[in-house]
């Protein structure tokens, strides 16, 4: 139930209101029902009705997988980072063995 309306003015491309009054006539619908459902949609719309989130297959798996994609992906820990300047272990300067006196 409206209890009450706004008037406005809006203005269109003469083939946009050609096709929309077509699209409204099909449907059994006023010119204005069809314009205030499509802005009602448009604007209460949130991200959680979004159709790309619904699908739930597309979703699934741990909660904290952006945290732990290396274990997710790899099934290990993810490498620790290197501080600027320092080289994986893998990579040191080999150490000489020290004389013995």
């Amino acid at each position: 139930m409206v209890l009450h309306m706004h008037r406005t003015t809006i203005m269109l491309p003469r083939a946009l209101h050609e096709r929309a009054a077509a699209r409204a006539a099909a449907r059994g619908m006023s010119l204005g029902e069809l314009i205030r459902k499509l802005l009602e949609a448009e604007t209460t719309e949130a991200a959680g009705d979004d159709p790309l989130f619904l699908d739930a297959r597309t979703f699934a798996g741990p909660a904290d997988l952006a945290a732990s994609h290396d274990d997710q992906l790899y099934g290990e820990e993810p490498v620790p980072l290197l501080k600027a300047g320092e080289r994986p272990a893998a990579f040191a300067a080999p150490t000489r063995p020290r004389r013995r006196r």
